[in-house]
């Protein structure tokens, strides 16, 4: 053998060692974190799994009951849970013909100890016996109120909790929820969905044509124009919701209703109190009517507008905001038909305090264009009882203007605010 045979053997010797030594430590390296892995499981005690089958987390049809289910409790009341006190409400219906009432037994002995999730309203003003609302209310006597924020923020609810009963609705299986049955679901309802999980909330216009959201959440007043709600009512909207979440195997999460009847008969005091509408008549001087063109003409030449529900609106130069609105002095209809061919006696100009921003100026523009009409139609202003309006009329009503838009705004009201639209809206 020469040299070059003997270093290629060498080399080659030294080459197959290397490989050996590299796979050896390839190896060793892989196998020592399973070893760890296997002394630290051997080490730790194994935890006990709850199966799926036995976790009560939908909505689910038994017979003849209506009950509310919260973590491993059956009641057959409904009752207002903070979120933070409950990790799940369960609504099972079936029979809604038959009144909630019937249903109900006593409360959960642990429900004196659940805080509501909405904190009182602030003490309501005290009601002027028989006041009309639809004449100003006099409320210069009443005592102030204090605002009374709400201190339970709810995922960002977008209204005030305080005025308000709701139901928040979602499936835990990720599934989406048909939302137009809930949208016919009683008067005076108001819907915001969650198209995404962590979308904001967004308000639903329920005149139109509405698909399916994650997450649905439904409000409803205690109190507006037309008096307090009552409990009966109460338990029908929360029937009607429980039955329609039930039959699309949601989650049902009733919120604000303890306490709900006091609360509602405090804010209707107040909101009787509150709710200031100047109302002023327009009747010519020597008595005769003016003819229905000319009424017309007159006023749109003014800034009013002819409505579809046959008011003549005035419109805020500059703003395009109604301030008040122009009505037939007999409760009739104007239509352009009627305006061509009758005459008109009387009518009356009417403003809604609560429903305006900024209501002292707006009063102010409502006072001047009355004096205008009332010079370009050779008319006197009066009030409903008949008697003269001229400028201490106009000054004491200002007053009244003034202290009904500071009580709406020191109780967290402000006028013109979505609350104080669907409040006296």
């Amino acid at each position: 053998m020469n040299s070059l045979q003997i270093g290629l053997i060498v080399v080659g010797v030294l080459v197959v060692t290397i490989l050996g030594l590299w796979s050896w430590w390839q190896t060793r390296r892989t196998r020592a974190p399973e070893a760890r892995l296997t002394q630290s499981a051997e080490v730790e005690s194994p935890k006990h799994v709850e199966p799926i089958g036995d976790v009560v987390h939908q909505v689910r049809v038994e017979p003849e009951e209506f009950q509310v289910r919260v973590g491993d409790k059956v009641i057959d009341k409904f009752e207002s849970y903070p979120p933070n006190k409950v990790a799940a409400v369960t609504a099972v219906a079936t029979d809604a013909s038959t009144p909630m009432s019937a249903r109900q037994t006593s409360a959960p002995d642990d429900a004196a100890e659940i805080e509501d999730a909405v904190p009182p309203l602030p003490p309501a003003y005290v009601a002027p016996p028989a006041a009309a609302r639809v004449a100003p209310i006099p409320v210069a006597q009443a005592e102030p109120i204090t605002a009374t924020a709400s201190s339970v923020s709810m995922d960002e609810l977008p209204f005030d909790q305080r005025l308000h009963v709701h139901a928040i609705l979602e499936r835990d299986d990720g599934l989406v929820i048909d939302v137009a049955p809930f949208l016919r679901l009683g008067a005076g309802n108001s819907v915001y969905t969650k198209l995404f999980r962590q979308s904001p909330w967004e308000v639903v216009d329920i005149s139109q044509p509405t698909a399916a959201a994650h997450k649905i959440c439904l409000a409803v007043p205690i109190a507006s124009r037309a008096g307090s709600v009552t409990t009966s009512e109460f338990e029908a909207w929360r029937t009607q919701i429980a039955v329609e979440g039930a039959r699309q195997n949601c989650l049902v999460d009733f919120q604000g209703f303890t306490g709900a009847q006091a609360r509602s008969e405090e804010l209707d005091q107040f909101l009787v109190a509150v709710d200031c509408v100047p109302v002023i008549y327009l009747l010519r001087k020597d008595g005769a009517p003016w003819s229905g063109t000319r009424l017309r003409g007159t006023l749109e030449a003014n800034g009013f507008r002819l409505q579809t529900d046959g008011r003549f609106a005035y419109y805020e130069v500059g703003s395009e905001d109604v301030i008040f609105y122009a009505v037939d002095g007999y409760e009739r209809a104007f239509t352009p038909e009627q305006l061509r061919t009758d005459s008109v006696t009387a009518f009356r100009l009417v403003m809604e305090v609560a429903l305006l921003k900024n209501p002292l100026q707006r009063f102010d523009t409502y006072r001047q264009t009355l004096r205008a009409l009332s010079k370009l139609l050779d008319a006197d202003l009066k009030d409903s009882t008949g008697a003269a309006v001229g400028e201490p009329q106009f000054a004491e009503m200002r007053e009244q203007v003034k202290t009904a838009a500071e009580a709406l705004a020191d109780a967290g009201i402000t006028p013109g605010s979505a609350a104080a639209l669907t409040l006296l809206g």
